[in-house]
């Protein structure tokens, strides 16, 4: 009996000892945890992110493989043009590009965003020696002009090579990833090409990816890298990076800016555009001032442009990228080629430009950007909302000047002629 009551206290005593142990063992991870949870809780969400892309790049393989054979019997059918193109293509372009030999400029944008690399592929054959084709395999929901609609080169050869051969220079533009991203065009193209290769940063890409050794490297491989944005001007792209901006062919769009208190505003993903912060600065506003609003959205880009032309204010964006796609929520810390297309028309225009950029500006030894005119407002609601008001405080004759500046601004710096002369001496410097 005794024997028994021992051996329950000695296990009564052992199971305290454990019950001890583990509150300590509990205190000590508990302490631990609170130590380190903000890098553990990085460490997962970064890989929850990573195991979702790969998850997505093998469905899009599996679903691309499985597609391939019935993608290559439809595009037999189909009625193609010059290279194999789906669409016709710029004739004029295609014209100066055969009569051109040592100049030859291949762009390729997979879906060219904001139709920048159309702007820039028309800059170049206006307004140099140079001849330009612009390559795309996606064209854009909004209607974006493009010149070449070639397929996907990962299923159908088509002429890519045909194309590829007859170029001097290959200029790229990294809109959904050619590092570590969704891209159609395959490595070996990459490699293979003989000619210089230019690659341009264009956006959440670049920023996601700017730490990264190995991104690093991969645009070590190319010849020149120019940025889109001054914020894409890393300091490790050396003392002097290049900064080439969005064009517009401005002398087909006067000025047409009238004082009105009418506040547009056009975003492509709300999210980062800050369009929230906007339409909550709006609603307070209107507690002092008569203003309307005309929010354009899931509209066509030639709707877009008509409406912008009436407005007496354009709000472009104040925002960050947006973690759940990219992973990031970095602060996009300048204007979008959107603002652009209000303020050629002399439209005041809103948007917010960090010091990273302007610093980026500054080590490209972009001039104009001392100038500029585009109104730099803070983050969030009461910045959007003090900077929207301290424009509509101002007089008539003050908000003339700054929409005569702010036409000018875009004359000066983003015209096709003044986009064009950068271009040119970039390719000169490589051919």
């Amino acid at each position: 009996m005794w024997g028994r009551v021992h051996l329950k206290r000695n296990i009564k005593r052992s199971l305290a000892r454990v019950t001890g142990v583990e509150a300590a063992i509990k205190r000590r991870t508990e302490a631990v945890d609170a130590r380190y949870r903000s890098e553990i809780d990085a460490l997962m969400s970064e890989i929850t992110l990573q195991r979702s892309r790969a998850e997505r790049a093998e469905y899009l393989y599996r679903t691309n493989r499985r597609a391939a054979g019935a993608y290559a019997q439809t595009f037999d059918r189909i009625s193609k043009h010059e290279y194999g193109s789906l669409v016709p293509g710029v004739e004029a372009w295609s014209r100066k590009w055969r009569d051109t030999r040592g100049l030859r400029i291949l762009m390729f944008a997979n879906c060219d965003y904001a139709g920048s690399f159309y702007k820039w592929t028309a800059a170049i054959n206006d307004h140099t020696e140079h001849a330009a084709r612009l390559v795309v395999t996606i064209p854009h929901h909004y209607g974006y002009e493009i010149d070449l609609l070639l397929p996907n080169p990962a299923l159908i050869k088509s002429n890519w090579d045909s194309l590829w051969g007859e170029a001097d220079v290959l200029h790229l533009k990294d809109e959904i990833g050619f590092f570590r991203g969704p891209n159609v065009l395959p490595q070996e193209m990459l490699t293979s090409f003989q000619g210089p290769k230019v690659f341009t940063q264009y956006g959440g890409y670049a920023r996601l990816q700017q730490d990264q050794a190995e991104y690093r490297e991969f645009l070590s491989e190319f010849d020149q890298v120019v940025s889109m944005t001054p914020d894409l001007c890393f300091e490790w792209l050396g003392p002097t990076p290049s900064y080439i901006p969005h064009s517009i062919d401005s002398t087909s769009m006067p000025f047409r800016w009238s004082d009105k208190p009418l506040i547009g505003h056009s975003p492509s993903t709300r999210a980062r555009k800050g369009t929230d912060d906007f339409l909550k600065a709006i609603d307070l506003l209107r507690v002092d001032y008569e203003i309307e609003l005309d929010l354009i959205e899931g509209v066509s880009h030639s709707e877009v442009m008509n409406r912008k032309q009436h407005l007496g204010l354009f709000f472009d964006q104040a925002g960050r990228e947006v973690k759940e796609e990219l992973g990031i929520d970095t602060v996009i810390g300048w204007y979008g080629n959107s603002a652009i297309e209000a303020a050629v028309f002399g439209i005041p225009t809103v948007a917010h430009m960090s010091q990273n950029a302007l610093e980026g500006a500054e080590r490209a030894g972009v001039k104009e950007i001392q100038d500029i005119p585009i109104l730099n407002t803070p983050l969030g609601v009461d910045g959007v909302r003090n900077t929207i008001s301290s424009v509509l405080d101002m007089s008539v004759s003050e908000r003339t000047d700054l929409a005569i500046r702010t036409r000018r601004f875009v004359e000066l710096f983003h015209s096709q002629e003044s986009v064009a002369r950068r271009l040119d001496h970039l390719y000169a410097d490589l051919t």
